[in-house]
C-alpha cells in the first residue's frame, strides 16, 4: 500500500443527486452505485430460494435493463437490425420496440448488438446505439420524440468498439458521457436532445457519470480513459486530474464508486485500484490524494459496490471483499464464479457469466450464499437489474425475470462432476466407503504411490491433481483459455483435490494449479516449461506485460514424438548478434541474431535462409536453432541461415514501417553480412502468435523476395485484418503459406472468440485471395511447448531437404 499523488485546486466540490428515488431507472440503479431501493423480503428474511418467473428469447448485445413501472427496456440485435425494446414485468411480453439501425457487429470477438443501457426518466427511454445514433422513445408507445447523430450532429470520433457510454437521469437533467469536443460529460435536454452544458475534455470509452455528495452539497463525479474529474448541478468543472489508470477493464470502462467521508473508488487500472481523498478547505477544493492503492480488486469489467465499510468486486474471476479504509483484504472466493453485482437490502446480487444468478449475504467473513439458479445457458455479459423483489438479467441470446420468494434454497453445486476414469473412480469410492479421515487418507496414499506422473491420465480422461493444505484450488491452461479457470474437488476427508476433463488421445497441453490464489505448476510433474504467451491470471501477453508464466505440461498417451533436441544439447553452429537501427520505423534499434550452421563457408553455394519474427522465444523453449541442426544432421533439411528478429508485436502500440524495415534494410543487410540465396525460393518467413500478423504482413509486401510463409497459431484479432488485408495488395508472385494451430489454441468462449476459428478463417481469407495454402491442425494447445514438435513439418515446408 502507499500514498501518492497531490493535485492542487481551487473550486467549490459538491457531490450528491437530486434523483427521484424510484425502481431501476438506468444502469447501476436509482443512484447509479448498483443498489436498488429497499424494502424488498431480503430485507425482512434470509430464508429465501430463487424462481424464474419469465424467460424470453432476445438477440445479441451487452445492453443491462432498466425498470420503471411496467416497463422493462433493454437494447438488442437481430441477424440485421439493432433495436430498444420494452418489455412488461409481469411476464416478459413485448410492450414495443424501436429500430436504431442495422446489426452492430462486435469487433475482435466482442458480440454483436448494443453496449449501452437505456434510461427512463421524464416519460422516455433514452438509448444509445453502437453506431452513435441517441435517441428518444416515449416510454409507452416506443414512437421517437428525438434523434441525434454522435457523429454527424455533434462531430463525435467514432469508437472502435462502438458507442457505449449509458446515460443517466440525475434529477432534472439526463447526463451522459461524451468526449470532445461537446465535453467528457455533458446535460442533454431531455425534451428536445439539444446540449445544455459539457465540461471536461478527456476521451470516453464506457464510463457513466455518477452523483454523490461531500460536504453536503451536490455534484457529479466523472472518469474519462485519463481523468477523474467533477462538475456541479450547473456543468461547472471542479477539478481535473490524471488518475493515472490504463486498459480495456481499467480506465474505458471505469465508473467511480464514492465512498462518502470524502473519498471515491477507482478500479482505475487493468492491474490495480486506488481511493481517492478530497480535501476540502474553507468552501474551495484544496487537495485530491490517493489514500490507498492495491491490487486486490482488479482485471475485471465489473463496477465494484460499497456496502457499509466493505468494498465488494471481481479481481479477475475471483469474487473479493475489501476493506474500503484500508484497503486490506477480507476475503475471496471462486464461487459463485466470474460476473457482475448489484446490491438488495444488503445482500449482493450476482449474475455469473456462465448464467447463474446468486444472493448472497454481506458482511461475513467468507463467501455466505443465500440461493441460487440456473438461468441461462449461453454467456451473460451485464449488471442484474433489481426492483423490489424482481431480478431482471440478460444475456446475449435471452432475458428473464427472477424472483426472491420464502423458501429454502437448493444445496449448492459440487465441483468435480465431470468424466473420472474406472481406476481414479474406484479409487473415490474406496475413500468414500471408510469411516476415518486417516484411513480415507491412506487409500489416497496408496493410489498416488502407484501413479509415475501427473496429471494421471486413463484412456482419452486426465485428471489433474494436486495435494495440500489449501482452501481453494483451481487449473488453468491450454484447455480451458486464457482468462479462465476451473475449480477443483477436494475428496472428502482428505488433503486430494483433483479436476478431470476428456480430450483426444494425441493432446499436447500446459497448464498451471491456482491454489489459495497463488499460481503454481504442478510439484508432481517435473515437465516445466516458461511460456512466452500468459502472465498472471493466464492473461495474454499479447498486448504487453511484465514475466510470463512458467508452467507444466503434459503429452496423452496417443501423442506422437518429434525432433526436439534436449534443451541441453550444445549449439554446433553460431548465434552472432546484432543490431539495425531502422530509418523506416523512425530510428528503432531491433535485436537481430543470426544463426549460421557447421561448417558454414562464405565460399558455398548460397545458403536458404529463413527470417523469424519475435525470434528470442523460437530460440528459447522452442530450440529453434538446435531443432534445425537435428534435421539437418538426418538429412531432413538444407543446412540454412537463419534470421531472429527480437522484436515482439504488441498492436495497441503498432508497428508502422516494420513492413518496409524488413524488405528495405534487413534483408539487404543479412544478403551483405552472409552468404545467403537471392532467390525468393530459397527465402522464408516464419512466426507464431500475434507476431504471425507481421510475419504474414512483411512476407506478403515483399514477396518478390519472399517465397514461402509459415505461421505457428495465427492470433489474428479482427483490428489486425486490415493490415493482412492491405499486404495482400501488394503487386508480384504470389506465395506459399503453410498455417498450422492446435484445437486447444488461444481462445475465450465468455469473451467470444477463438483462435483456432480465426485461423481457419484466415486460411479461407488467403485462398480466396488466390495463395497456395496449407493447414496443419493438431490436437495442441498454444505456445512453443506444442510448436515445436511441428518444427520439422514447418522446416521441411520451408526449406525442404537437400536439392
Amino acid at each position: 500500500m502507499h500514498v501518492s499523488m497531490r493535485v492542487v485546486a481551487t473550486a467549490t466540490l459538491l457531490l450528491t443527486s437530486s434523483l427521484a428515488q424510484a425502481d431501476w431507472p438506468h444502469l447501476r440503479g436509482p443512484k447509479v452505485d448498483g443498489h436498488a431501493e429497499p424494502g424488498g423480503l431480503l430485507s425482512r428474511s434470509e430464508n429465501v430460494k430463487l424462481v424464474t418467473r419469465w424467460r424470453q428469447p432476445l438477440g445479441s448485445g451487452y445492453s443491462s435493463v432498466s425498470v420503471v413501472g411496467d416497463h422493462v427496456v433493454t437494447g438488442y440485435c437481430d441477424e440485421e437490425t439493432g433495436y430498444v425494446v420494452c418489455l412488461s414485468a409481469k411476464d416478459g411480453s413485448e410492450l414495443w420496440k424501436y429500430a436504431t439501425g442495422p446489426r452492430f457487429k462486435g469487433a475482435n470477438g466482442a458480440h454483436d448488438g448494443p453496449i449501452a443501457t437505456p434510461a427512463i426518466g421524464f416519460g422516455h427511454v433514452y438509448a444509445m446505439s453502437p453506431a452513435g445514433k441517441f435517441v428518444a422513445l416515449e416510454l409507452e408507445s416506443g414512437e421517437l420524440a428525438w434523434e441525434v447523430d454522435l457523429a454527424g450532429d455533434l462531430k463525435l470520433t467514432p469508437i472502435f468498439y462502438g458507442f457505449g457510454a449509458s446515460p443517466v437521469v440525475v434529477g432534472d437533467q439526463l447526463l451522459v458521457q461524451l468526449g470532445p469536443p461537446v465535453g467528457t460529460v455533458a446535460s442533454i435536454h431531455p425534451k428536445t436532445g439539444k446540449v445544455l452544458w459539457g465540461a471536461g475534455e478527456d476521451a470516453v470509452g464506457y464510463q457513466s457519470p455518477v452523483p454523490t455528495t461531500l460536504h453536503g452539497e451536490r455534484a457529479v463525479v466523472w472518469t474519462g480513459n485519463e481523468k477523474l474529474g467533477a462538475v456541479d448541478p450547473k456543468g461547472k468543472s471542479l477539478f481535473e486530474f490524471a488518475h493515472e489508470g490504463q486498459g480495456g477493464r481499467g480506465a474505458w470502462s471505469l465508473i467511480p464508486v464514492p465512498l462518502g467521508g470524502d473519498r471515491v473508488f477507482l478500479a482505475h487500472d487493468d492491474d490495480a485500484s486506488r481511493v481517492v481523498g478530497v480535501e476540502t478547505r474553507k468552501d474551495s477544493l484544496e487537495a485530491v490524494e490517493t489514500d490507498w492503492s492495491e491490487r486486490s480488486i482488479r482485471n475485471s469489467y465489473n463496477v465494484p459496490v460499497r456496502v457499509g465499510d466493505r468494498l465488494y468486486g471481481f479481481s479477475s474471476r475471483v469474487l473479493t471483499c475489501v476493506d474500503q479504509v484500508s484497503g486490506e483484504l477480507i476475503w475471496r472466493s471462486r464461487d459463485p464464479g466470474d460476473g457482475f453485482l448489484s446490491v438488495a437490502d444488503g445482500h449482493l446480487v450476482i449474475v455469473t457469466k456462465d448464467g447463474t444468478v446468486h444472493v448472497a449475504k454481506t458482511g461475513e467473513d467468507e463467501y455466505t450464499e443465500l440461493a441460487a439458479t440456473k438461468v441461462f445457458e449461453n454467456t451473460t455479459w451485464s449488471v442484474p437489474a433489481v426492483d423490489g423483489d424482481a431480478i431482471y438479467v440478460r444475456s446475449i441470446g435471452e432475458i428473464a425475470r427472477v424472483d426472491v420468494v420464502p423458501g429454502e434454497a437448493a444445496p449448492p453445486r459440487l465441483a468435480g462432476d465431470g468424466p473420472v476414469g474406472e481406476k481414479f473412480r474406484q479409487m473415490l469410492d474406496r475413500v468414500a466407503a471408510e469411516k476415518t479421515g486417516p484411513d480415507k487418507q491412506a487409500v489416497v496414499d496408496r493410489f498416488l504411490g502407484t501413479v509415475k506422473s501427473t496429471p494421471y491420465v486413463e484412456g482419452d480422461v486426465v485428471h489433474f491433481t494436486l495435494r495440500g493444505d489449501y482452501q481453494d484450488v483451481a487449473v488453468a491452461g491450454d484447455l480451458f483459455g486464457a482468462r479462465q479457470e476451473q475449480s477443483l474437488a477436494r475428496v472428502p476427508g482428505t488433503d486430494l483435490f483433483y479436476y478431470s476433463a476428456r480430450i483426444p488421445k494425441d493432446t499436447r497441453a500446459a497448464y498451471v494449479f491456482v491454489a489459495d490464489f497463488e499460481t503454481i505448476t504442478d510439484p508432481s510433474n517435473p515437465r516445466t516449461v516458461k511460456s512466452s504467451l500468459f502472465l498472471e491470471d493466464l492473461e495474454m501477453s499479447l498486448f504487453g506485460g511484465t514475466e510470463t508464466l512458467t508452467m507444466s505440461w503434459f503429452d496423452m498417451p496417443e501423442r506422437k514424438t518429434s525432433v526436439v533436441p534436449d534443451e541441453k544439447t550444445p549449439l554446433a553452429g553460431t548465434l552472432t548478434k546484432t543490431e539495425l537501427v531502422s530509418k523506416a520505423m523512425d530510428g528503432e534499434k531491433i535485436a537481430v541474431v543470426v544463426y549460421t550452421p557447421p561448417g558454414y563457408s562464405k565460399d558455398a553455394d548460397p545458403y536458404p535462409v529463413v527470417f523469424v519474427h519475435h525470434g528470442e522465444p523460437a530460440r528459447g523453449s522452442g530450440r529453434l536453432p538446435q531443432t534445425v541442426e537435428a534435421l539437418t544432421k538426418q538429412g531432413k533439411l538444407r543446412p540454412a541461415v537463419l534470421v531472429f528478429v527480437d522484436r515482439p508485436f504488441n498492436p495497441f502500440l503498432g508497428a508502422a514501417g516494420y513492413e518496409s524495415m524488413f524488405g528495405s534494410e534487413l534483408i539487404p543487410m543479412v544478403e551483405e553480412r552472409y552468404n545467403v540465396s537471392r532467390d525468393r525460393d530459397d527465402r522464408s518467413s516464419l512466426g507464431s502468435s500475434i507476431t504471425g500478423v507481421l510475419t504474414l504482413t512483411s512476407g506478403l509486401g515483399n514477396r518478390d523476395q519472399i517465397g514461402r510463409i509459415g505461421v505457428h497459431s495465427l492470433h489474428v484479432f479482427e483490428l489486425l485484418v486490415p493490415m493482412i488485408d492491405g499486404a495482400l495488395d501488394t503487386p508480384g508472385p504470389r506465395s506459399d503459406i503453410l498455417l498450422q494451430w492446435g484445437e486447444f489454441d488461444l481462445t475465450n468462449p465468455q469473451e467470444n472468440w477463438d483462435m483456432a476459428v480465426a485461423s481457419k478463417r484466415m486460411a479461407e481469407r488467403l485462398g480466396k485471395a488466390g495463395y497456395d495454402v496449407e493447414t496443419l491442425v493438431t490436437n495442441d494447445g498454444t505456445d512453443w511447448i506444442c510448436w515445436r514438435t511441428h518444427t520439422e513439418a514447418m522446416l521441411t515446408f520451408l526449406l525442404g531437404a537437400e536439392k
